[in-house]
């Protein structure tokens, strides 16, 4: 991603998405090239890299404890913690 107005509008308008989907603390960084959010107990961050040219979506939940020993010896499997729809 060059380092222009593009990459700032790609930034803006991903914060814009998240305020319209309700998400709290949605921060633009001052010099435009990431925002943050959190919704429930979930972070989410759009970044913006230009001199390696590319945009980065990360996301950060809850540790959820295994239920057994099983569980905790077997892979990771993606499930939701419950709370929120988003």
């Amino acid at each position: 991603m060059p380092k222009d107005p593009e990459s700032e509008r790609l930034v803006t308008k991903v914060a814009e998405h998240w305020r319209e989907l309700g998400f709290d603390n949605v921060e633009v960084d001052p010099i435009g090239e990431s925002v943050l959010a959190q919704t429930g107990d979930y972070r989410l961050s759009f970044e913006v890299t230009p001199k390696v040219g590319r945009a980065e979506l990360g996301a950060s939940g809850p540790c959820a404890e295994p239920e057994s020993a099983s569980e905790r010896d077997s892979s990771p499997e993606f499930r939701s913690l419950g709370g929120s729809d988003r």
